[in-house]
């Protein structure tokens, strides 16, 4: 009888190891998948955004590249360009919607129309485009049509590619 409870043991231990490989087996490959396929979505994400910049750069002055909350991804040389903000001036962390006009509610509505589109678009982003008004180093005016991309990171965050083409013939309204 001490043998049949050594053996029934072994079998107990046996089986335990057996589940327990066998879970470890599929937790590590449902995690190398999860891995794999965000990476791949990943590239793809950044194959996609490349594209859309190189686009946006043929038909803008300036490209930047904001964060859910409007602030510069980068500095962009281009954009110092269009507001002759100088070279010194550092704009990675900025506000983009500091540089839009205070009059008239013009931020409220810069943010509007970025937002409306984010939010209809969660699931397929689509581009848009907008008049605005920014402001140079000087203070004045300076009419811009708005190109607008959002698109979601990986950690699902909504970003914003943003082109701004010097727009003389603006019209408000």
């Amino acid at each position: 009888q001490m043998g049949s409870v050594d053996t029934l043991s072994v079998l107990y231990i046996e089986l335990f190891d057996y589940v327990f490989k066998i879970t470890c087996y599929w937790v590590f490959e449902s995690v190398l998948k999860s891995n794999v396929r965000q990476e791949i979505q990943g590239q793809v994400g950044q194959c996609q955004r490349s594209a859309v910049t190189a686009l946006l750069r043929m038909m803008c002055d300036a490209v930047v590249d904001a964060d859910s909350e409007y602030r510069l991804k980068a500095h962009e040389d281009s954009l110092s360009s269009l507001l002759m903000l100088g070279p010194g001036r550092a704009l990675k962390g900025e506000l983009l919607t500091s540089f839009v006009s205070n009059c008239d509610d013009d931020r409220d509505k810069f943010e509007s129309s970025l937002r409306n589109n984010t939010s209809e678009t969660e699931e397929s982003p689509c581009a848009n485009m907008f008049g605005a008004r920014f402001r140079d180093s000087m203070g004045q005016m300076v009419k811009v049509l708005v190109y607008h991309v959002p698109y979601t990171t990986i950690y699902g965050s909504v970003h914003h590619l943003i082109g701004l083409r010097d727009d003389s013939e603006y019209k408000e309204g």
